[in-house]
């Protein structure tokens, strides 16, 4: 259990240090589309070093959260799980 709540945790952290590359992206892109400074050298590295926090988001989300559900699905259908206690 320990496990998939630290595997969860990551997925959060990752997904808002995701989400704040979106804004910076969005911000580089705009100056890029406005050439607003002679160089545009820094809003492309922005651009590119923010392929590897979605990259590692996506992933993280596949693995912790898109398997395991279609791993309960699959016990579910197989009649594997155990059956709710009724009261």
């Amino acid at each position: 259990m320990i496990r998939k709540s630290k595997g969860l945790l990551a997925t959060v952290i990752m997904g808002l240090v995701s989400f704040l590359f979106v804004i910076a992206d969005y911000l580089a892109l705009h100056d890029i589309w406005h050439n607003r400074e002679p160089s545009l050298s820094g809003e492309w590295s922005i651009v590119s070093l923010s392929f590897v926090p979605f990259l590692l988001f996506h992933t993280l989300f596949a693995i912790c959260v898109v398997v395991p559900y279609f791993n309960a699905q699959k016990c579910n259908r197989n009649g594997n799980a155990e059956k709710p206690k009724e009261p």
